[in-house]
């Protein structure tokens, strides 16, 4: 649900609810999207798509989600907080 205030003096303001989701298209390609229709104000459907693609290593360590500044998995600790640190 997001509020548009009005564009210029005296124009009308709406508010719209919209519903959408995330498809996993493949691997590293997905597919977001939103449509939904004004609740308040002039009648008006609102939609978006989105095509994103994520990037990173082809492979982390069991347990591991990637950390800031983590450079891979040979010889990983895991960083702090990290649920793949090993105890030392």
């Amino acid at each position: 649900m997001y509020h548009e205030t009005p564009q210029e003096i005296g124009g009308s303001s709406d508010t719209v609810l919209n519903l959408g989701g995330i498809l996993d298209l493949v691997e590293l390609s997905h597919l977001l999207f939103s449509a939904g229709d004004t609740v308040q104000g002039p009648d008006a459907f609102k939609a978006y798509l989105a095509l994103p693609f994520t990037f990173g290593p082809e492979e982390w360590c069991e347990g591991c989600e990637g950390c800031e500044g983590c450079e891979g998995c040979e010889g990983c600790e895991g960083c702090e907080g990290c649920p793949a640190r090993t105890s030392s």
